[in-house]
């Protein structure tokens, strides 16, 4: 078994006591920019210092507490992957907001395609109820028009 080294552990130590004491969110980005050891430490707390509002503003945005839960786990992915490109500029909340912004829009639209779709084929069935159309009929059709619906989605 191979023993740890003392002096590795305690700068271990040192590194993640810094990352979690730092204070102000400008020593957090300070750490996360430097990339040395907790700089992983310090983005997760920042993102946990700014998820609360996330989710309470896309609440109300979206309506509903569940999807906004969904589009912040989402936006913390997304600034984990695009924290290279966060260059400093703009506030860390200014960057993650415009994460946020985007992930809602995508959210939004998928739910509109799902909504499109499903009412769409209820249009079909209603229409074709009664009118001795077979269940394969009923079935292709409603295909069709979702397969169209997607194409004009993608344009």
């Amino acid at each position: 078994m191979q023993k740890n080294n003392p002096v590795d552990t305690l700068e271990t130590q040192r590194v993640v006591h810094k990352a979690l004491g730092a204070n102000s969110e400008t020593e957090l980005i300070a750490l996360v920019q430097d990339r040395g050891l907790g700089w992983k430490l310090a983005l997760n707390e920042l993102l946990r210092r700014h998820r609360g509002w996330l989710v309470n503003h896309w609440t109300r945005y979206l309506g509903n507490h569940q999807d906004a839960c969904d589009v912040s786990q989402q936006v913390m992915l997304r600034a984990w992957q695009a924290i290279d490109r966060f260059e400093g500029r703009s506030a860390f909340r200014t960057w993650l907001y415009t994460i946020a912004t985007n992930q809602c829009r995508t959210f939004i639209v998928q739910r509109m395609r799902y909504v499109q779709v499903e009412h769409i084929e209820r249009l079909i069935d209603l229409q074709l109820a009664g009118t001795g159309t077979s269940d394969i009929e009923r079935l292709s059709r409603s295909q069709a028009v979702a397969a169209a619906l997607d194409e004009l989605n993608d344009r």
